[in-house]
């Protein structure tokens, strides 16, 4: 995966979110984080840890970061 493909998925993580019809709180759970951070990564004021974006990967089916 490259850089780019984390800031693509990054900059769409709203789009996904509402699509799958999931709150903030949903995905935080889902990710083992905080609503802040998810609030944070969704208007891009900072990213996540390698471990925090596999788990996002895993809810909204992105490619892992190995």
């Amino acid at each position: 995966m490259t850089g780019q493909v984390l800031a693509q998925n990054m900059s769409r993580m709203f789009s996904e979110r509402m699509r799958l019809g999931m709150t903030r709180k949903d995905t935080a759970t889902a990710a083992k984080v905080s609503e802040r951070a998810i609030k944070k990564f969704e208007e891009g004021i900072c990213y996540p840890t390698k471990g925090t974006y596999n788990e996002l990967a895993k809810v909204f089916g992105w490619e892992v970061w190995e």
